[in-house]
This record gives C-alpha cells, sequence and structure tokens, in this order.
C-alpha cells in the first residue's frame, strides 16, 4: 500500500497550491513555507519515526515550481481572452440601460434578450475556460504525486520508518527525523520539470455566441464573471 495517497496530495496541492483566483478561476499556487524554527536544543531521534512535509515536498521541488509558474501563464492567458469580451459586455450593457427608455417597447425587448443572450454566452464560456484550468492543475498534480509517491515508499524503507508523520500534525520533531529535503532531491531528479498544455473541455454550443459583434448583444447585466 502506497505511503502517500494520491487522493491526499490532491486534496493539500488543490487547498494550498493552486489557483483561486479573481472570478473563480484557478490562480497561482503560493510558494511553499518553510516549517517553524525548531527548537535550539531538540530532543533524541526516535528510531523509526518520520517526518515528511508533503506541501513543502511538492511546491518546493522543481516539478513544483514550474506547475506554479505555468498555471499562472495560463491563467493570465485565460484572463486575456475573457477580459475585452466582458467590458465590451458591460459598455453594450450600459449603452442599452442609457437608451432603453427612449426605445419603442419591440425594439427594447429585442436589443434585451440579444443581450441576455450574449451575456449567457460568455458566462459559459467563462465557466469552460474554469473548468480546463481545473483539469489542468489536476493532472499535472497527479504526475507528480505519481513521481513522489515510489520515491517515499523507497525512502520510508531505508530508513527503515516504522511511522511516518505528517509535519503539519507534528508541533517540533529532531530534523533528523525529517525526509523532506531527502524527497526534494530525488523528485527533482526524478521530475524535473512540467511541461504542459491547458487542458480542453468540449465546448458548449452557446459559448460560440460570446464572441458575436456588440450590436447583436445581450441585455441583463453582465455582472461578473461567476
Amino acid at each position: 500500500m502506497s505511503i502517500v495517497s494520491r487522493a491526499a496530495l490532491v486534496a493539500l496541492v488543490t487547498a494550498a497550491a493552486v489557483p483561486a483566483a479573481a472570478q473563480n478561476r484557478p490562480a497561482a499556487a503560493p510558494a511553499a513555507q518553510a516549517a517553524p524554527a525548531a527548537p535550539s536544543s531538540p530532543g533524541p531521534v526516535i528510531a523509526g519515526v518520520c517526518i515528511l512535509d508533503e506541501q513543502r515536498a511538492i511546491l518546493g521541488s522543481a516539478a513544483g515550481r514550474a506547475l506554479t509558474t505555468r498555471l499562472q501563464q495560463l491563467t493570465q492567458q485565460v484572463e486575456a481572452e475573457l477580459q475585452p469580451q466582458e467590458k465590451t459586455l458591460q459598455a453594450d450593457l450600459q449603452t442599452f440601460q442609457s437608451q432603453q427608455t427612449g426605445l419603442p417597447a419591440e425594439q427594447r425587448t429585442s436589443r434585451g434578450q440579444a443581450l441576455q443572450t450574449r451575456l449567457t454566452a460568455f458566462q459559459t464560456l467563462a465557466r469552460q475556460r474554469d473548468a480546463e484550468l481545473q483539469a489542468t492543475q489536476q493532472r499535472q498534480v497527479q504526475r507528480i504525486a505519481t513521481e513522489l509517491r515510489p520515491i517515499v515508499n523507497q525512502i520510508y524503507v531505508a530508513r527503515n520508518c516504522g511511522l511516518m508523520l505528517d509535519s503539519r500534525s507534528v508541533a517540533y520533531a529532531n530534523p533528523a527525523m525529517n525526509v523532506t529535503d531527502q524527497v526534494i532531491t530525488q523528485l527533482n531528479t526524478r521530475l524535473p520539470t512540467l511541461t504542459f498544455e491547458r487542458e480542453r473541455i468540449a465546448a458548449q454550443p452557446a459559448a460560440a455566441a460570446a464572441t458575436r459583434p456588440a450590436a447583436q448583444a445581450p441585455a441583463t447585466q453582465p455582472a461578473t464573471r461567476r
């Protein structure tokens, strides 16, 4: 049985490493934080007990840093695609709101419905991009976890660990019991970097409408992306 659970690692990086960006799109993973400084005179090494900081092992590795950087780039690309469309929708809505009282009822209804259609299409597209970024994140976390698992297992055996504790559940421990740096060193050799593109999810038919010219645009308020 694997010492490190892939599901636990995915949950760890989802919470600590990956995007929770503005407008609900994944943003960049925060840098790994160092563990609290141990007392100047640590107690004795306990035979058979090992400590692992999984978060630092993942985010502090070369692959983890590459994951963070690339996710930032992909998020910026998505923002560059969506922001102009959102600004256009906002501008069209403001124009419509300022003119609607002077429009004939039929024209007001027609323009309002067109604006609503564009808004719905834009929101669909934004959700699709959100899902693609999340899928990208999860796939790459799985890649790191797949490479990390056998390393941790090997070190567990080599260090004669009868018990391996997550450093987050330990207030202080003798540094000699912590195997995190050893795990990172081997992970850097095994997986020196990550290269990947954004995962693609089949577009909903309505998503194409988000790119239509402003003349055809939605009526209800293109509130912020959700």
